[in-house]
């Protein structure tokens, strides 16, 4: 499941696309799943959700109580298209290679990315994701008839199997596949609420890219206004030090779960230190608690003791959890000569 900020944001897109159709394409004339993946479709042109998958967004629309006979009952299915009138057309459109079919219009994208992700997803793999190209120029000149939508989508009417346009497949390199599955990843590590759906994520990056860039790329994400995000943050910065996730409440794992090559770098440990001594939420704090419980568990945290000590010291009127508070104790007991008197300073 996704993040609740991002479940709030999902059911607004949604909406916004059921109740405009006319730009997508979208047909009330069919089965509610299949109406279901027209609108999934829909968001992958969306640069805000090109990461999300069909499995998530039927949850958020069954959660919220979506019943597609509301939306028919404020859209009729007679709706009057508006078409963007005037718009240069890019000279290459694309499409998934099995996407022309039936009589009605052939939803074409304006980003190469779309045709992929839609593609990849209906074939339930990525690298066998296949794509067509369009030179519109050409096509137009043999009479084929473009309607830009407004919405990075152009419809083409009476394109059939047979007809003579200028299709070509694209020979995607592995490079933009992998860069666009390696967004994903990123995405899904900060947004999606599934620890196994975070772990692979994450193992994912620390194996396909150098560790500092993916250290640097999850922390942007600290800043973000929705504590559930800043909560995987530091949960996806502890998976590279084990095979498993370390939830607060928990026991360490076994010693040989431990992912030796990949811990965090004195510099990214650092940022983290800062960034906690910003944070207000409890639940927050308990995972980067927990996160420096499992680099000091690695003993990584030597060289920077002094400020580790002086962080949690400071972070420790803001923790409640009673496991966080014993983690704590114990991090600067091992950290230091003499344990400080942490349940004076919580009170």
């Amino acid at each position: 499941m996704i993040v609740s900020s991002k479940s709030k944001e999902l059911v607004h897109s949604a909406e916004f696309i059921m109740r405009n159709p006319h730009l997508y394409g979208i047909s009330f004339d069919t089965q509610e799943m299949t109406f279901i993946r027209e609108v999934f479709e829909s968001l992958l042109t969306s640069e805000q959700w090109f990461w999300i998958n069909i499995y998530d967004l039927t949850r958020v629309l069954e959660e919220n109580e979506f019943k597609m006979a509301d939306i028919k009952v404020q859209c009729p299915k007679n709706l009057h298209k508006k078409i963007e009138r005037g718009k240069r057309l890019p000279e290459k459109l694309f499409l998934p290679s099995d996407a022309i079919s039936g009589n009605g219009p052939v939803r074409l994208y304006e980003e190469l990315k779309v045709a992929l992700l839609i593609s990849g997803h209906r074939r339930d793999d990525f690298e066998r994701a296949s794509v067509m190209q369009i030179d519109t120029n050409q096509a137009i000149a043999r009479g084929l008839i473009f309607e830009p939508s407004g919405a990075g989508i152009v419809f083409a009417r009476d394109m059939a199997d047979d007809a003579d346009i200028p299709l070509t497949f694209v020979k995607t390199e592995n490079r933009i596949l992998s860069e666009l599955y390696i967004q994903i990843m990123f995405k899904e590590s900060v947004y999606i609420e599934d620890h196994g759906h975070q772990s692979n994520a994450c193992r994912y990056l620390y194996q396909h890219l150098p560790q500092e860039f993916v250290e640097n790329e999850l922390i942007r994400y600290l800043n973000d206004p929705d504590p559930d995000v800043r909560i995987n943050v530091y949960a996806s910065l502890g998976f590279p030090v084990y095979s498993v996730s370390i939830p607060p409440d928990k026991p360490m794992p076994p010693w040989d779960s431990l992912i030796e090559p990949v811990t965090l770098s004195c510099k990214t440990v650092g940022r983290l230190l800062k960034m906690m001594r910003q944070e207000k939420y409890p639940d927050v704090l308990d995972y980067a608690i927990c996160t420096l419980k499992a680099q000091n568990y690695a003993g990584k945290l030597k060289n920077i003791s002094q400020e580790v000590i002086r962080t949690v010291q400071e972070v420790a009127s803001r923790i409640e959890g009673r496991q966080t508070i014993r983690d704590c104790e114990n991090l600067l007991q091992r950290l230091t000569a003499e344990q400080p008197a942490l349940h004076s300073e919580i009170g």
